[in-house]
């Protein structure tokens, strides 16, 4: 999968690449916060720093 996501149509798709990578990291770690909080359990203090 990793291979159909690399940009090969120039600059403008090399810039959505990045673009879409950085927004799926964010996703990951807003749901990696929630999941606790779903089960009722505290965020560490790491966790509970937004950057």
């Amino acid at each position: 999968m990793a291979a159909a996501a690399e940009p090969t149509d120039g600059p403008t798709l090399s810039v959505v690449s990045k673009w879409l990578h950085a927004l799926r990291k964010k996703h990951n770690k807003i749901i990696e916060m929630e999941e606790p909080l779903a089960d009722r359990r505290k965020l560490n203090k790491e966790q509970e720093e937004v950057p």
